[in-house]
């Protein structure tokens, strides 16, 4: 009876536990980090400057869409913009958020930049690594990666970095960390 019960016991804990190793792998705890340098950019942007905790993203954001399917602008991918790789504070400042614009009447896009600033998001030869995006816990796992293997392969390769940008790129399920840099000599 009790052999029974032990089997049982083990059999469910082995079942939760594979549970477990396949949530964390499907969300990119496993992904190993290959930074590349790549032409990135090139399409119209929002560009809302943000100041403020991590978690009050997602109000901005939520204004945003509300304002851009006020005009009927197409939107995609949330993008976020800062000055430099944040660090551990959770305080962001001079972040720039904003979504990808990929539809909309000249007339709608005039008025829309009336109540949200617009921009580009210049096209150029910028530090890309892609991270699974599969919701919040791969936020946190891409950030907890993606960020040391993007200071580590400047350091490598000589590079001084600059302004990051995150695009969720919810198309090809992953999150696109892309960073300006400049070659030292």
């Amino acid at each position: 009876m009790i052999f029974k019960i032990l089997t049982i016991i083990i059999i469910v804990l082995l079942f939760i536990m594979i549970t477990i190793v396949v949530y964390f792998a499907k969300n990119g705890i496993f992904k190993r980090i290959k930074p590349t340098i790549k032409n990135t950019g090139g399409f119209a942007i929002t560009k809302q400057t943000f100041t403020g905790s991590q978690e009050d993203i997602v109000t901005e954001f939520e204004k945003q869409i509300e304002i851009l399917k006020s005009f009927d602008i197409g939107y995609a991918h949330p993008i976020c913009s800062y000055e430099d790789i944040p660090g551990k504070d959770n305080v962001l400042t001079n972040a720039e958020i904003g979504f990808v614009l990929y539809k909309g009447t000249e007339e709608n896009l005039i008025e829309l930049g009336k109540h949200i600033p617009l921009g580009t998001f210049e096209k150029k030869e910028r530090i890309v690594v892609y991270f699974p995006f599969k919701g919040g816990l791969s936020i946190q796992l891409g950030i907890a990666k993606t960020y040391p293997a993007l200071k580590k392969y400047a350091k490598k390769h000589n590079i001084k970095t600059g302004k990051i940008t995150e695009l969720y790129n919810s198309i090809n399920k992953r999150i696109e960390y892309m960073v300006d840099f400049q070659k030292l000599k």
